[in-house]
């Protein structure tokens, strides 16, 4: 438990970094279930969601009866960002060229997901999700890589 702690820990940046898609991951559910019981601060997560997100109806999930805040395709980015950063906190390599690997796996990961929005393969809200999980997994995985990167670069022992 001691190592896997001092990992965490070290890696400040990244847990800060993962805050960000995690909380709007969780806002978006938020949101439908703060209507579904009657509380006016799910509207107010709606509006605040409204400016990264189309929200179109049919292209989101229903918590309660109400659609979530983010279409699925972002819930599944976010949460896909989120899962990268956390991943690479107790990914461990000496070597550079490691990260480069793993930015270039990101980078291709990314990409598919990008051909897929602009080609729409297919329309299914459960596919859209699977698409943005990719795409943010790609991009998480991409950023962190770089900080690793750099981190390697100027804070080599």
């Amino acid at each position: 438990m001691g190592r896997a702690l001092e990992q965490v820990c070290s890696h400040r940046i990244l847990l800060i970094l993962g805050f960000v898609p995690a909380s709007i991951f969780f806002m978006a559910f938020f949101a439908p279930i703060f209507n579904a019981f009657g509380f006016n601060i799910g509207e107010s997560i709606y509006n605040l969601l409204s400016h990264i997100c189309h929200q179109h109806f049919e292209r989101v999930f229903f918590v309660f009866g109400h659609p979530t805040a983010l279409c699925s395709r972002c819930i599944g980015g976010y949460l896909g960002v989120f899962s990268a950063l956390i991943a690479l906190i107790f990914y461990q390599k000496e070597n550079k060229e490691a990260y480069i690997s793993l930015y270039a796996i990101g980078s291709t990961i990314l990409l598919l997901a990008i051909i897929d929005g602009l080609v729409k393969f297919r329309h299914s809200v459960e596919f859209r999700f699977f698409s943005g999980a990719l795409g943010g997994l790609g991009f998480g995985l991409m950023g962190a890589s770089i900080y690793h990167y750099i981190k390697g670069v100027f804070y080599a022992h």
